[in-house]
């Protein structure tokens, strides 16, 4: 019998893992703070999910969203969603923002695992299981990181604690219910691989043979089957149905690149084996742990009917997990997080069993020790070692170029009119904006009436192809250094560094704006802000093949104004008290 049988007395389960609970997310809410507040990477395979964030924010396409180069979305959206709206709650996308979502979705996973933990093997695996699921590289990464993996480890280890649940149930019938919501949620994060990872570990059914649950009467095997039917129709509900107005949307793009790049393509290229060693660097030392606990669970298995079937059920989450990863040519670290609480509870099983003769005062020790530790090798490595990485360093000049630009925001009351050429994605990020990238003859018509322009680069070179009309020059607001071949950026205006222009001229995807007597607020959810001074002229050039519908917003008389620009035309709009 597991320790969770024992002694309860008077006092309920969930009385008694409350403690831990709250333990568990004080340890995660010091180590996402540390994470935050030291030098941060949004470089690499952040980018396109940061991309799809400010798609929203700034252009308010929620459906379908784009990313810095304009290709179509390779993931679903209940990411870019979620972190979208942490967005609107914290004053617009910044370091808290971004990986808030991340942060709650490691949170809730470690509160699940330590759950599990406690619910089938004891109280000190429920200890030892929510601390390991930070405490090993993936997790310790994943705590502030724009990727939906963080989300879809958290909603398939809920399915899974539904499928446990609903396993040990009669009927399960909201337990299924349960199991097939959080696995359409899955589906709407990152496709429908999480419901195949949800469901891996019920093979452990066939393993526990006669001893699996029974389902006594016929009335109850009907009932399970139009649960199971409903929540099929679920998943095809809340994830075709997203899919289905992303295509209405996108159109053909959309299918090409979710179902012909990113599912079949991957799937089809060609198998890589992916070897148990993989699984163990991933989640070193506590991997060793995690093998041995899926030994035990097969040589000497729980006497408990509940927790054998929870150890069978976590031994098949991985080992089954595993051989479908393999199937696939596109393999990377962080797809093994969804395998994070598995090895965690069969770990913290066996660190609960190495200690099981010491007393409780001493295991707490223990658990103190190894939380601290964790805690110090995070500070250690994120504020020494990873500072001085080069997309780092890169990352933490460009943020330093915008805490300047958004200083003189701050004191004029406006934004800087950004047009951004060849410029790296970070800063478009370190801006604020998302505009995407103005073509060389856009930027040629831009600034061929002599408006202020502000121009956002890459390579400062590149301004050489950008000759002015007679009597302008160039000159630099900000030049960053560059690291290895990588350029931090510049900025550049036909003005020379002062005051933000209550006049000027910018691109924004395919139209050239210029405006007169009025200060440039930015943009959100698809509409151009400006505060008129007076009277303002808004004057608007669509440079693209197809008719463009702008909508734009007056913070000085709150007014909302829509208009249309056909393809190649010019259109002037007045706003301002008349």
């Amino acid at each position: 019998m597991t320790e969770s049988n024992k002694n309860l007395g008077n006092v309920t389960r969930r009385d008694r893992w409350l403690p831990i609970g709250l333990t568990i997310a004080l340890i995660l809410a010091i180590a996402w703070l540390i994470r935050i507040y030291t030098p941060m990477d949004f470089t690499g395979d952040q980018y396109k999910p940061i991309a799809y964030v400010m798609d929203v924010i700034h252009s308010g396409r929620w459906t379908v969203q784009t990313d810095f180069g304009g290709s179509v979305t390779s993931k679903p959206p209940l990411m870019t969603w979620l972190t979208a709206l942490s967005a609107t709650v914290f004053s617009g996308l910044n370091v808290t923002s971004l990986y808030l979502p991340s942060g709650l979705a490691m949170l809730g996973t470690a509160l699940a695992a330590s759950w599990i933990g406690y619910h089938w093997f004891g109280r000190w695996t429920g200890y030892f299981a929510g601390l390991l699921v930070f405490f090993n590289t993936l997790g310790m990464q994943h705590l502030a990181f724009a990727r939906t993996d963080a989300l879809f480890t958290f909603l398939i280890t809920l399915s899974c604690v539904f499928a446990l649940k609903a396993w040990a149930d009669r009927s399960g019938s909201k337990w299924w219910l349960g199991f097939w919501f959080m696995s359409a949620l899955a589906t709407l994060t990152k496709g429908p691989l999480g419901l195949l990872i949800a469901a891996l570990g019920l093979a452990a059914i066939f393993w526990e043979g006669r001893s699996a649950a029974p389902i006594a009467t016929s009335g109850e095997r009907k009932n399970l089957l139009l649960i199971h039917l409903a929540g099929l129709l679920l998943v095809a509900v809340i994830g075709g149905g997203w899919f289905l107005l992303a295509y209405l949307d996108a159109g053909q793009a959309l299918v090409d690149r979710q179902i012909g790049s990113e599912l079949i393509g991957h799937a089809t290229k060609g198998p890589r084996p992916l070897p148990f060693a993989f699984f163990m660097a991933s989640f070193v030392p506590w991997s060793f742990l995690t093998a041995y606990g899926i030994y035990v669970a097969i040589r000497r298995p729980e006497t408990d009917p509940a927790a054998r079937r929870t150890e069978r059920f976590l031994s098949l989450w991985i080992i089954l997990s595993l051989a479908v990863f393999s199937l696939s040519s596109h393999q990377r670290h962080d797809h093994l997080l969804p395998l994070v609480v598995p090895m965690a509870v069969l770990a913290g099983r066996e660190i609960s069993r190495l200690i099981s003769r010491l007393s409780d005062r001493r295991k707490l020790q223990v658990f103190v020790a190894m939380a601290a530790l964790a805690l110090v090798i995070e500070a250690a490595y994120y504020t020494q070692r990873y500072r001085w990485m080069p997309d780092v360093v890169r990352v933490q000049a460009t943020l330093a170029m915008s805490e300047d630009f958004h200083a003189i925001e701050k004191r004029d009351g406006r934004r800087f009119p950004f047009t951004y050429f060849n410029s790296p994605s970070m800063l478009e990020f370190a801006l604020g904006d998302r505009h995407n990238d103005a073509t060389k003859e856009a930027v040629t018509q831009l600034i061929a009436e002599g408006d202020p322009v502000f121009l956002a680069l890459g390579n400062p070179s590149v301004i050489k192809r950008f000759p002015l009309p007679e009597g302008q020059q160039w000159y630099s607001w900000f030049e960053g250094p560059k690291t290895g071949e990588d350029w931090t950026g510049s900025i550049v205006s036909n003005l020379p560094p002062d005051a933000i222009p209550t006049r000027g001229a910018f691109v924004v995807e395919n139209m050239i704006i210029r405006f007169d007597n009025a200060g440039y607020l930015g943009r959100s959810f698809g509409k151009l802000q400006f505060e008129s001074y007076g009277v303002a002229d808004i004057r608007v050039e669509n440079t693209g093949p197809a008719d463009q519908v702008l909508g734009l917003h007056d913070a000085a008389t709150d007014e909302d104004h829509q208009i249309v620009v056909p393809a190649g035309g010019k259109t002037t709009l007045r706003i301002g008290k008349q």
